[in-house]
């Protein structure tokens, strides 16, 4: 299967290889091509688990140590695409006022389906941004009790209103994309199903 340094990469989620899990994995990846092409091999490696279960066949029950990990993309797909498509929503609506926070914005929503944080991690270290600041994405691992090593999302906004400027009305219009992805709950559906999923 895979090594412990994979299975506990900070943004993955273990899996006991079972037949449902594989299965699930594998939808996920025919859902959202765009995560088939960000994660080149993943889809060949679960392909690979699904047949090696299928030779085991009904006479081998699989060991209670057989996991396989996913990306963070993947385990919450519905709900990083949405962050995806709200983040680029934002961004196009701050790309006359405030283009690096709105490129910011842009590699950030790219980062989260991809995993990987360094083009929107060098987008916010290198940017001017005018208004606004913020910090997106799965970074604090202090909240994982197992281990230490799992990131959690978060999702911090700063707004900076120059004083004796009446930019509070503006200001809550280029706030209205960032709230609506402030908001963004797990749908209690899909909370259910990947807390109420065996490991």
């Amino acid at each position: 299967m895979q090594t412990a340094n994979e299975v506990l990469d900070q943004r993955t989620v273990a899996r006991r290889v079972t037949p449902e899990n594989l299965r699930d994995d594998m939808a996920v990846l025919v859902k959202y091509p765009v995560l088939d092409t960000l994660h080149p091999g993943l889809k060949d490696r679960l392909s690979h688990m699904v047949l090696a279960l299928m030779r085991r066949g009904s006479r081998m029950r699989v060991e209670r140590t057989d996991f396989y990990a996913v990306p963070y993309s993947v385990a919450y797909a519905d709900q990083l695409i949405k962050a995806h498509a709200l983040l680029n929503e934002a961004a196009d609506a701050l790309q006359k006022d405030d283009e690096e926070f709105a490129r910011y914005l842009r590699n950030r929503a790219r980062d989260l389906l991809s995993d990987d944080y360094e083009s929107g991690d060098a987008a916010w270290v290198t940017g001017h941004f005018k208004n606004l600041n913020a910090q997106i994405g799965s970074y604090e691992t202090y909240d994982d009790e197992l281990y230490g090593v799992k990131t959690f999302f978060a999702f911090s906004l700063l707004a900076d209103t120059p004083a004796g400027n009446d930019g509070a009305a503006a200001g809550d219009e280029r706030l209205a994309g960032a709230r609506r992805l402030a908001a963004l709950q797990p749908s209690q559906e899909s909370s259910r199903r990947h807390s109420g999923r065996r490991l």
